[in-house]
């Protein structure tokens, strides 16, 4: 798998969606995560933001339910497909997984067949 060319996957949030604080931890969070790999030569241009809503949508259809029912959805997924119970945050970042499995954009980012992954 060494091979493969490498991803960063991060969910996007909106002003108004999560308090001031919360915001400026996640910031701050992904400023980390962000140097880590620019450190082990992952590409800037395979960082890949995804807002909430558009993973949920691609995932589990446009509904409008409450964030606690999207959670459970998640966790419900997760456990369909692999077998495993996991917390409600780490269902949300694999359904993310299952979102840039399917993306295009992600498609799009991918090296051409026969090219060598950078």
């Amino acid at each position: 798998a060494a091979d493969l060319p490498r991803f960063v996957l991060a969910e996007d949030w909106t002003a108004g969606g999560i308090s001031p604080r919360t915001m400026k931890g996640m910031g701050r969070a992904f400023g980390q995560w962000r140097a880590v790999c620019l450190q082990a030569k992952i590409p800037k241009r395979r960082f890949v933001r995804v807002k909430v809503q558009r993973w949920r949508a691609a995932i589990f259809g446009g509904r409008n339910v409450t964030s606690e029912e999207w959670k459970v959805r998640a966790m419900e997924l997760v456990n369909r497909v692999s077998g495993a119970i996991v917390s409600p945050d780490a269902a949300e970042a694999a359904c993310i997984g299952f979102w840039a499995a399917f993306s295009p954009e992600i498609r799009d980012l991918m090296p051409k067949r026969g090219k060598a992954p950078k």
